[in-house]
């Protein structure tokens, strides 16, 4: 512990005069943030944007390796760690490259064959743990005593299959655990977190084949698995962050799913977001939805960034959002039909609900398929250019 605060001192020293400007702005409410934010709040995102844009490029490998280390279990948390053996027939793989096929632009869309191995794929079942303190570590007992232990606290039969965000390349399960068992506090239920595999080590369809697993998984337990079957109307797919990373290689348009021609037959869907990057393609979608006669529910916090609510926890906005997050988790599995489809915008310091009008872009869907087309187009001339 006393090496990680050594090593955090070290890593935020050459950020002080970061830090100095940012307080000192938002004192004096001279910086816009100030308006939204505490200065906590505002050191915070400051710092996180250094991080994220450094002097000195990393390599994926190093940032990789950065996001992947495992910080711990301490506290009230379950987590009981399970490979789930891959099918021992070819039909989960056959049925996915089916749908890609089927979904597919006029271009062909090269499938590298090891992308297709079905592998076992590890997952963490996790629980809030209400009797626990915050220095609480898991008992030494198996992983299946643990699971069974967890599942004693459950109050509910939802269960959330959590995909974890970093644009499919950074991540873990590991990282996720405070949001995984804040779920499963707020639902009483627990959290099945899918270790899938990340690129670009594992291309495309690698971390879509793991995800159909584990769902079949969840639905089909194997004898050596901890869980019982599990049924579709208790399941929950929740993920956080998973945009298209503009740093690749140029990828077909089915990549982004703004460019689906039809939602038609998709269950109920919660979308929230900040005022972010991707908070304009986030409305189309949350629109296209809608115009699709999907139930959908869109939350647009006022001001802030990207997973707010996983990084400025302390805010008042970060426990709306998970209140409205398992509020919906809640009403799917209880009563899916008392779900009405709504579109708001919650303030920052206030948590007033302004009603939005996800049209007020004016953007059409031919619009934003132009876009998508033109920044492919703008992509391959820069890789031409650089071969």
């Amino acid at each position: 512990m006393e090496n990680q605060r050594v090593q955090l001192l070290l890593t935020l020293l050459p950020k002080l005069p970061l830090i100095l400007r940012v307080a000192i702005l938002h004192i004096l409410r001279r910086s816009e943030s100030a308006k939204y934010l505490d200065l906590r709040s505002a050191i915070t995102v400051s710092l996180l944007r250094s991080f994220i844009a450094p002097d000195r490029p990393t390599s994926i490998s190093e940032t990789q390796k950065l996001t992947l280390r495992d910080p711990g279990i301490k506290g009230r948390i379950w987590v009981s760690n399970y490979a789930a053996p891959p099918p021992p027939e070819t039909g989960v793989k056959d049925a996915l490259l089916a749908a890609i096929h089927h979904l597919k632009p006029t271009t062909d869309i090269a499938i590298p064959s090891r992308s297709l191995d079905i592998l076992p794929v590890e997952s963490e079942w996790t629980g809030y743990r209400a009797d626990a303190h915050p220095n609480s570590t898991l008992p030494l007992i198996s992983e299946k005593d643990k699971y069974a232990e967890l599942l004693k606290e459950c109050s509910s039969p939802t269960t959330i299959l959590y995909f974890h965000g970093g644009a499919y390349y950074l991540l873990d399960p590991a990282s996720h655990r405070p949001t995984t068992k804040k779920l499963a506090k707020l639902t009483g239920g627990r959290c099945y977190s899918v270790r899938y595999r990340l690129a670009p080590q594992n291309p495309f369809p690698s971390a879509l084949l793991d995800a159909l697993v584990s769902y079949l998984t969840l639905l089909y337990p194997s004898p050596d698995a901890y869980h019982e079957p599990v049924k579709s109307e208790h399941i929950v797919f929740a993920g956080d962050s998973e945009p298209l990373c503009r740093r690749w290689i140029p990828q077909p348009p089915l990549v982004t799913l703004v460019m689906a021609n039809d939602w038609a037959g998709a269950p109920p869907i919660f979308m929230c977001t900040g005022w972010e990057l991707l908070a304009d393609e986030d409305k189309f979608l949350a629109l296209k939805l809608k115009q699709d006669g999907i139930k959908v529910v869109f939350e647009e916090y006022e001001a802030m960034p990207h997973c707010f609510a996983m990084i400025l926890t302390n805010l008042p906005a970060a426990k709306r959002c998970f209140d409205g997050w398992a509020d919906f988790i809640n009403s799917v599995v209880r009563d899916p039909s008392s779900i009405n489809s709504k579109a708001i915008t919650i303030k920052a310091k206030t948590l007033q609900e302004v009603e939005l009008d996800l049209a007020a872009d004016h953007l059409t869907e031919d619009m934003v398929r132009e876009r998508v087309q033109a920044q492919i187009r703008s992509r391959l001339t820069s890789l031409a250019s650089r071969l």
